[in-house]
């Protein structure tokens, strides 16, 4: 290999395969496997690489997750119920239990005086529970 010469222009004289340039992965090949170490006595694959797998697996899982989690948040649909009257937690109580014969996940706010529901809930059942909890339905969106 004397002779050749790396981009820069420096020799190898001296030093069999001095600048010579292998394309990407080609080092290992063409010298027998390279450097001897870890990777022998781990029978091929080193701790390393067991840890980094370990980390791409947890990480893909968690991603699958969060990836359901989105999907399923995106198609659950669901209406925001405008509700005059309510003034303490014992109105968000009543108003509450009132609608959470029509949808059990209902979510009822004093704060934002709303309650929000399943979008599969009729407008005119949401209406005649909280009025027949003694308040007023103002607006669903």
């Amino acid at each position: 290999m004397r002779g050749h010469t790396d981009p820069a222009g420096r020799g190898g004289e001296g030093v069999a395969g001095a600048g010579v340039h292998h394309p990407p992965g080609a080092h290992a090949e063409l010298h027998g496997g390279g450097h001897r170490g870890r990777a022998d006595r781990d029978g091929g694959r080193g701790r390393r690489a067991d840890q980094e797998a370990e980390i791409v697996q947890t990480a893909e899982a968690a991603w699958a997750a969060a990836a359901v989690d989105i999907i399923k948040e995106e198609f659950v649909m669901s209406k925001t119920v405008k509700i005059e009257g309510m003034m303490c937690q014992n109105c968000v109580k009543h108003v509450k239990k009132a609608l959470a014969a029509l949808d059990p996940a209902v979510e009822v706010s004093l704060e934002n005086k709303c309650a929000t529901v399943s979008a599969d809930v009729d407008d005119n059942a949401i209406k005649a529970a909280v009025a027949d909890a003694g308040y007023e339905v103002v607006g669903i969106a």
